[in-house]
């Protein structure tokens, strides 16, 4: 009698001879172990799943040679425990020709693609997330180049002042200047050396030829950096005048020019009288250039020398002034730090055989230091 089960893997249904009752069998279909139960029953029972390392039951063989063992698919391969295919042109004992179940289609499992967020696809969200961050990422590196252009600009400003401040003595003047004092002659762009000695009367190397002198001394906020080194360079003029030498200083005011002392030229031992009056005088707010000029002119002396470090004078100062001259008078000029191209200061030196002379605040300090 045959033994018929279903196998639980894949629901085949299998005709078994009885010899493999209570053993282990291979399903025909998908090759699953199955375990054959002993006892009869009724229906078609499915069969448990064979215990791990079980092998397939042998079944005894019939004594006809000719009979089927019991697989009627075709013989049994040993080696593989696989029922190989062969074709009986009756029916057999053994298993019988179960018809196999339809295939069913088995759907390819989905493709999963790998999304990077460079590669793949982006939600609207991240792709706004992107395009502020790029944003953001170029107007750090605009910003960046514009800290970069500052600070260059800077540095080079920076430069451009450090290197004005070691610009050499620029002198100038006309053809009388024999008396200079071995300030090193009448040589544009000729720098005196750091430690100037001047021999004879001077103010700040420039010479005091004539017998009675006027400084004019500007007293603009223009000055407030350098008034006290052109005050000590006053001072150190009239201790270095002759006998017969007077000297009187013009400073620049706001409403009008100054004289100091109020009395008038003083002499060499007069300096006390020059001290107690340039002493209290402050440098404040703005001057007239030009009527300063023609004013220090007036004060009749035969040597006028203008100091100012005002900016930008203009070459028409020049015409302007001289008008005011006296014949033979002379006129010198020393320009603090900021210069003039050209300058009037040097145009009416040039004119009245006097002497120009372009100062930076370190080099006017250098010098009324010795």
């Amino acid at each position: 009698m045959a033994v018929v089960v279903q196998c639980y893997h894949c629901s085949n249904i299998l005709e078994l001879d009885e010899g493999f009752r209570g053993g282990v069998c291979r399903c025909s279909e998908c090759g699953s172990l199955l375990q054959v139960p002993k006892a009869s029953s009724t229906g078609t029972p499915k069969a448990r799943p064979a215990a791990p390392g079980a092998a397939v039951t042998q079944p005894q063989r019939p004594a006809n040679p000719n009979a089927d063992p019991g697989l009627s698919r075709g013989q049994f391969d040993p080696k593989n425990q696989v029922p190989q295919p062969q074709d009986h042109g009756g029916s057999s004992s053994g298993l019988s020709r179960a018809r196999p179940s339809a295939p069913t289609a088995v759907s390819a499992p989905p493709k999963i693609e790998k999304v990077t967020p460079l590669s793949g696809p982006s939600s609207p969200m991240h792709q706004q997330q992107q395009k502020a961050v790029g944003k953001n990422n170029m107007l750090l590196l605009v910003a960046g180049a514009i800290g970069v252009l500052l600070l260059a600009i800077v540095v080079v400003i920076v430069v451009v002042v450090a290197s004005s401040g070691d610009k050499p003595i620029s002198t100038g003047g006309g053809a009388n200047n024999s008396n200079t004092g071995g300030n090193g002659g009448d040589t544009p762009g000729v720098k005196p050396p750091e430690r100037v000695v001047v021999k004879g009367p001077n103010f700040a190397t420039l010479p005091l030829v004539g017998k009675r002198i006027v400084i004019a001394v500007d007293a603009a906020s223009s000055m407030q950096d350098s008034f006290d080194y052109v005050r000590r360079a006053v001072y150190q003029a009239v201790e270095s005048l002759e006998t017969d030498q007077r000297m009187v200083v013009a400073v620049w005011t706001s409403e009008g020019v100054k004289q100091v002392p109020s009395g008038g030229f003083v002499g060499k031992g007069e300096l006390r009288a020059v001290r107690e009056q340039l002493d209290d005088v402050p440098t404040r707010g703005s001057t007239d250039a030009a009527r300063s000029m023609k004013a220090a002119l007036d004060l009749g002396g035969d040597q006028v020398i203008f100091v100012t470090a005002k900016f930008g004078l203009m070459p028409d100062l020049s015409p302007a002034v001289l008008a005011s001259a006296k014949p033979g008078q002379r006129i010198d000029g020393l320009k603090i730090t900021a210069e003039d191209n050209p300058s009037p200061l040097q145009m009416m030196a040039d004119k009245t055989n006097g002497r120009f002379l372009f100062i930076t605040q370190t080099q006017l300090e250098e010098i009324v230091r010795h």
